[in-house]
């Protein structure tokens, strides 16, 4: 079974990014067959992105070095209703039911970038986060990605994105 997790690169415009532009199209060839070119220019954040070690670690990999393999793996759904606040480990335990993480990707599902999109408007205070204790447990469970349909994994309780350091400095992907 196959779970599309993508959303148009320009659904959500986090503040003070430059807007996804198309411009084009473009025909750079001679004869009677154009071509149809497009340029695109997109922060790295539009739309549905994987952060690799490098986004919050100047010494971590990029994701251009990242086999595609990390990409693709059997995943564990997790429900997450809670809003406006951290998910402790013994929820995320919970909703895990025992399954194992080894080697997979953990799909957070909380509904909250469907309202944004929808709402037009994101409200910091209703951004699900992920406790700092429950992501060393994913960190420790050797789980390959942790995937939320949300601007982020962060800890609300942070100050220095200690969440999203933890996991790069783990090698684990984060999908948004």
């Amino acid at each position: 079974l196959l779970h599309d997790v993508s959303c148009w690169l320009d659904d959500f415009q986090f503040p003070g990014d430059q807007p996804v532009a198309v411009t084009g199209p473009f025909n750079f060839l001679t004869g009677a067959n154009p071509e149809f070119v497009y340029h695109l220019s997109t922060p790295t954040q539009a739309g549905t992105h994987v952060q690799g070690p490098r986004y919050f670690l100047a010494d971590g990999a990029t994701i251009d070095t990242v086999r595609l393999e990390r990409f693709e793996g059997e995943a564990v759904l997790v429900d997450l209703p809670a809003r406006g606040r951290d998910t402790t480990l013994a929820e995320l335990r919970e909703g895990l039911a025992d399954r194992p993480l080894a080697g997979r990707i953990l799909l957070l599902r909380t509904a909250h970038m469907a309202e944004v999109i929808a709402s037009g408007e994101l409200e910091p205070a209703q951004r699900p986060g992920l406790s700092l204790e429950a992501a060393q447990w994913l960190v420790d469970s050797g789980v390959q990605m942790v995937a939320i349909d949300s601007v982020g994994v962060e800890s609300r309780e942070t100050a220095n994105y200690e969440v999203n350091v933890l996991l790069c400095r783990a090698g684990i992907l984060i999908l948004e």
